[in-house]
């Protein structure tokens, strides 16, 4: 099998790929290569050149960073056969490995990871690319979208552009008139935020769903739609994502569904959040749960049981 350590080295905070490689330079059992990423936008590209390289061979893909890197390394990936793929997790909030229940710190150990099983997890699928944690669009996007405009304030202090980025979000977004279908449920109106999430949480801290399985292969996501809010209306629901009791809002919409449509009822293209990542614009989104899809890694000494 032949390793590769795709290695964003500015996710979270930064300041870990030559404890990868110092690492790694122990390990003389394995046949490895280190890729480091440079821009967000070319690692897609890059996967799909190292698979051409090594192709025929079992390759097991080590993602390096955050749920980002996790994601654009998935968008390069055209089929996994004879392809697995571990989450090493040096981001911020690395949400999918939160269904691990307390057991997602010991995706830290390159060894574990290194010595670990694939197991099959789901994948969302949709007409503009993949995601395998959470699919978003509403305050989470627009935060997103108003964040990557205020980087550069981050030299007066590395949280300023995200609190500007969610004041702008909560007080100043509006909401917009989407039309959604998911399997059964059908919505025609103003909405706040939709989330659509295959592993329970997303943001760091907002679940739509405690109960999610980690072996989240049952071929659907669970979801939530919020009405139309603005400003100060927004709080409590947010206090109560936190607190894993969004079922308890009379604001919120949540099911769980295999299928997605999502368009603006004006017909403007509008940007969805793929793991944290905002993408392209595109009028409609279609989509799916690819069920048992991914072999995704897990840590040896890791226990991974079905609850569904």
């Amino acid at each position: 099998m032949i390793h590769l350590f795709f290695v964003n080295s500015y996710a979270g905070k930064g300041g870990f790929s030559t404890q990868i490689r110092e690492h790694l330079s122990t390990r003389t059992d394995i046949e490895y290569y280190i890729v480091h990423t440079r821009s967000s936008e070319s690692v897609s590209e890059l996967v799909r050149f190292m698979l051409s390289v090594f192709e025929g061979e079992k390759v097991r893909i080590y993602s390096c960073g955050g749920s980002g890197t996790l994601c654009r390394i998935l968008n390069g990936i055209d089929s996994f056969e004879n392809i697995e793929i571990a989450f090493y997790p040096m981001g911020l909030t690395n949400d999918f490995l939160k269904i691990f229940k307390g057991n997602d710190e010991k995706f830290k150990s390159l060894d574990a990871l290194i010595e670990g099983k694939p197991k099959m997890v789901d994948l969302i699928k949709t007409n503009h690319g993949v995601c395998i944690n959470s699919l978003s669009v509403g305050l989470d996007s627009l935060h997103t979208e108003k964040y990557n405009k205020l980087k550069y304030t981050s030299i007066i202090g590395r949280s300023v552009p995200y609190t500007l980025g969610l004041i702008n979000a909560v007080f100043f977004g509006k909401p917009t008139e989407y039309e959604i279908e998911l399997d059964s449920f059908r919505f025609r109106g103003k909405c706040t935020q939709i989330v659509l999430t295959n592993g329970g949480l997303f943001g760091g801290n907002m679940w739509v769903d405690t109960d999610m399985s980690p072996n989240p292969a049952d071929g659907k996501c669970a979801y939530v739609v919020f009405d139309a809010m603005k400003g100060f209306a927004m709080i409590p629901q947010i206090r109560l994502m936190n607190q894993g009791r969004v079922i308890k809002s009379k604001k919120a919409h949540i099911g769980y569904t295999k299928n997605i449509r999502i368009k603006r009822t004006d017909g403007k293209p509008f940007a969805l959040s793929f793991d944290g990542e905002l993408q392209e614009k595109h009028t409609e989104w279609n989509g799916q749960i690819v069920p048992s899809c991914v072999p995704f890694v897990v840590p040896k000494g890791v226990e991974f049981k079905c609850q569904i």
